[in-house]
Order: structure tokens, then sequence, then C-alpha cells
């Protein structure tokens, strides 16, 4: 659709772009690399997580078909003695007859009914006797399912782990109640990619987002830019209870001031929200009384001006 028939954009087709260049002789598209660096070529063009797995994952689909011809074969077959085999005639298998006869004039065709109930016996037939094969034999092939879960198993989890990721990440052996230290043990590879990445997308998203603004300058007539914006990638979050646990144990070893207590409680806030939160925390928080005297706590706002252990002269 041509720029002048959409109502956003008509008024865009009049705009001299090349005598308002927004980035000079730069384009304003960047490129972003999934993952460095590029073996193949000597170039900051990145490559696939799956670069140099193929194998695995070709042994992978082995395996999955495999799997499946084990299914197919492993279906259920009855092997039935020729005396148990009855003629196909008119009554029974018109068209069978029909066909047979087409292809192989003057032959007497036996056919055996898969959905009977009860058959007879004849006398002196094969298998009454011990050491005697059966005249009814079921065929029932293994399918070798667990060998096969267990190798298609291994075969991912060599494939995640080999790309960068952590099984676990995308939900393989989370069986049980981890916790949240576990599983961040666990998911260590998977947030070393993640970070790596974050590295090759922040000056690429720093540089759209001004990209953006510029536009809306050049185009829209909109406030240029003083600088470009910047990007934090949010915090991660920690267990709850591990993270209390945590400050709790360095609170008892009078190790930790409340502006990293509330800093390692909320690691998503702003500064400004830390500090006010201490605010209201010391606000709430009555003062501690003397350990000596159990009274008010020292100082000249409490009664009679008490003094300080060590002044020369003994609390009042």
């Amino acid at each position: 659709m041509p720029l002048t028939e959409h109502v956003v954009t008509q008024g865009l087709d009049g705009v001299p772009v090349d005598t308002k260049p927004i980035r000079g002789d730069q384009l304003l598209v960047d490129y972003v690399p999934n993952d460095l660096p590029q073996p193949l070529v000597h170039t900051p063009h990145g490559r696939s997580d799956l670069q140099g797995l193929e194998t695995d994952l070709d042994a992978l689909d082995e395996v999955w078909d495999s799997w499946i011809r084990d299914i197919r074969l492993g279906k259920g077959r009855i092997l039935a003695a020729q005396e148990m085999l009855e003629p196909v005639g008119a009554s029974n298998g018109g068209l069978a007859r029909q066909f047979f006869n087409k292809f192989r004039p003057g032959g007497n065709e036996k056919a055996f009914d898969l959905d009977a109930e009860a058959f007879t016996p004849l006398p002196g037939m094969p298998g009454d006797d011990a050491g005697k094969p059966s005249p009814i034999t079921v065929a029932q092939f293994a399918l070798r399912v667990q060998e096969h879960a267990d190798t298609a198993n291994e075969l991912v989890d060599n494939i995640v782990s080999r790309a960068g990721y952590a099984p676990q990440t995308f939900g393989r052996h989370v069986e049980g109640q981890l916790s949240g230290t576990a599983m961040s043990r666990r998911e260590r590879r998977s947030n070393s990619t993640q970070g790596r990445k974050r590295q090759y997308w922040k000056p690429a998203t720093r540089r759209a987002a001004e990209t953006l603004m510029l536009i809306n300058a050049v185009v829209f007539s909109g406030p240029k830019p003083a600088e470009r914006p910047a990007l934090e990638w949010p915090v991660d979050q920690a267990d709850p209870k591990e993270a209390a646990e945590t400050i709790n144990l360095l609170a008892q070893a009078e190790a930790i001031s409340t502006e990293i207590k509330v800093k390692m409680a909320h690691p998503e806030w702003e500064q400004r929200d830390v500090d006010e939160e201490v605010k209201r925390i010391k606000a709430e928080k009555p003062a501690a009384p003397d350990p000596l005297t159990g009274g008010e706590p020292f100082g000249p706002s409490g009664p009679g001006q008490q003094q300080p252990p060590g002044s020369g002269e003994p609390p009042q």
C-alpha cells in the first residue's frame, strides 16, 4: 500500500528525508548476533545454538525412527496351522473367492476367521503332544520402550547442554522439591548464556530506542533526545524464603545494614524506593532501651539527661 493511501502514513510521502538525515549516512537498523564467535567464517555474524550439533540431532532422529519401527513391527500377529483354515466359499467369502479365483484359477483358497470365539480341534492335530508346535501361535515382539526412551533422553540432555543451556531450563530433571539455591546452581549454564546474549542485545536495543526518538524528532517535529537511553536488565528474583534466612543470619551477626536488607529483599526496587522503605522501617521500629538500666535510651532528650557509661558517674 502506498504511504499516501494510509491514514497513519499519508503525511510521510512528501518529507525530504535526504535533506533531513536521521543518522547521517548510517543505517537505521542494527544486527544482533545470536551467539559468538562464529568458527566457520571470520565475520561478526553470529551462529545458531545448534551449530555443531547436527550429528546428535541425526542420532536423535534415528532413535525416534527406530522406536516407531518397533511399535509398527510389534503389533500382535497370529500364526495358525493350515488345518485351522477354512475354505473360502461363496457363503463366507464371495468377494474374496472371486478375487483369488481371478488370479489363481482353480485354487482352493483358505482363510482364518479372526473374530471366531470357539474353535473345534481336529483329531491328530499337531500340538497335542509335548514338544510339538501349537496350532495357534501368538507372535508379539518386544517394543524396547525403556531402551529407546533412555537413549532419546540422554541425547536431548546432551544437545541442550552443548547448546549452552541447562536441561532444567527446559523442564527436565526437576522432580522433587528443590530449593532456589539448588535450582540456581543447576541453571548456572543457562544463566551464563543469558548474560552473554544480553550483552549482544544491549547496545543494539539502546541504539534502536534512540533511532525511534530521532525519527520522532526529524519526521514528526518531536523533541530531540539529549543522549542515548540507558538499558538495565531486570534482576533475577531469588527464593524469598532463602533471601529471608540469609538476611536474618547477617542481622544476627550484626553484619548488614537496614538499606542492604531492603535491597536483598527487593532487588528489583530502585534506590528511591529503597530509601523510602528504610525511612518507614526506622520510623516504625522503636528505639532500643538502655542495656544497663533497662530504661530509656541515652541522650539529652531522655529524663534526667542520663550519662553514658564511662563518663565518671554511674547512671541515675
